[in-house]
C-alpha cells in the first residue's frame, strides 16, 4: 500500500496547473480557474481523458479508471488524439477480442515512451490502480494539449505562487498525513 502511494505520488506529481499550464485548456464553460486549481490530480487526469474524447467526437466519457477502460475503446481514441506522430489508430476496435485490443494499447503506450508498464490482462480485468498509473504515464509522455493562449496566461498570472499559500504549516502537514493513509479520496483542502 505504501509502495503504491509513492508510485502514485510520483506519477501524479506533474498533473497540476502549475507544472502543466496547458491544463487550462480544459476549463469548462462557466468554470473559473480556482475551481480547476482545486481539483485533485486524479480528477484532472479523468478530465484530460474526457477532454480528448470530446475533441475526437466520441460519445463515451469515463467516470472511473476500471470498468470504463476495460474494452480499450477509450484508450484507442485517447492514443489517436495524443500521438504526436499520428500513428495510433482505432482500427483495432473492429476486433472483438478484448485482450488483442489491450495488447495494441500497451504497444502504442510503449511507443509513446510511457514509463509505466501495464499488461494487457490488467486492462481487461479493469485494474483501477494500474490503469490510473498507465494513464498518468501517457499524460506525462504526451499530453496532447495546445499551449494556453494569452488570455489564459493572464488568468494564470493571477494565481497565488504556492498551491498551499493560504494554509498553515500544520494544515499542510495534516493533509499530507491524511493522503499518506491510502484513502480513496485525495484531500487537498481540509475545509471543503
Amino acid at each position: 500500500c505504501l509502495v503504491w502511494q509513492m508510485v502514485k505520488m510520483t506519477l501524479l506529481s506533474n498533473i497540476n496547473l502549475k507544472a502543466c499550464p496547458f491544463l487550462v485548456r480544459m476549463l469548462q464553460s462557466g468554470e473559473d480557474l480556482e475551481a480547476l486549481l482545486k481539483l485533485p490530480p486524479e480528477k484532472l487526469l479523468m478530465r484530460w481523458v474526457n477532454y480528448h474524447l470530446e475533441q475526437a467526437g466520441h460519445k463515451k466519457r469515463i467516470t472511473n479508471f476500471g470498468p470504463d477502460l476495460k474494452d480499450s475503446d477509450v484508450y484507442c481514441t485517447l492514443l489517436k488524439q495524443i500521438d504526436p506522430e499520428r500513428l495510433a489508430t482505432t482500427t483495432i476496435l473492429s476486433n472483438s477480442d478484448l485482450l488483442a485490443r489491450a495488447a495494441y494499447v500497451v504497444q502504442q503506450g510503449g511507443r509513446l515512451q510511457s514509463e509505466f508498464h501495464i499488461q494487457p490482462l490488467d486492462i481487461v480485468k479493469a485494474n483501477e490502480k494500474l490503469n490510473l498509473g498507465f494513464l498518468a504515464a501517457l499524460f506525462n509522455a504526451s499530453p496532447g494539449l495546445d499551449p494556453p493562449v494569452e488570455e489564459e496566461l493572464k488568468l494564470m498570472a493571477e494565481l497565488p505562487e504556492e498551491e498551499d499559500a493560504g494554509d498553515s504549516r500544520e494544515e499542510r502537514a495534516f493533509r499530507m498525513w491524511l493522503n499518506s493513509l491510502g484513502i480513496e479520496t485525495y484531500v487537498n483542502n481540509l475545509y471543503d
